[in-house]
């Protein structure tokens, strides 16, 4: 939590391959953000997702957050060097 700037970076993880693709994630965080923008009333949250987990971006653009732009090849996984999107969701847009 950044409270000067109202921003905050979120740690979001459903591991369990029994609950994926079920809608579980992207309510979750709709629920987040609804939490984070009105009641602790922050401005910003932005996350940087592996570029690969194409299931984490389709729930995070369908939660409303939008790709500012690309960490290249900032993260060693699975043996090589992949890139990181930073995307972020804004108070007032939909969430």
């Amino acid at each position: 939590m950044d409270w000067k700037n109202r921003n905050a970076i979120p740690g979001i993880a459903l591991r369990e391959k029994a609950y994926w693709g079920r809608g579980y994630g992207t309510a979750a965080v709709r629920t987040a953000l609804r939490f984070a923008f009105q009641e602790l009333n922050l401005h910003r949250v932005e996350l940087e997702v592996v570029a690969d987990t194409l299931r984490a971006i389709r729930c995070y653009e369908k939660a409303c957050f939008v790709r500012e732009g690309t960490r290249r090849e900032a993260i060693f996984r699975d043996g090589r060097y992949n890139d990181l999107l930073v995307m972020a969701v804004l108070a007032g847009g939909p969430a």
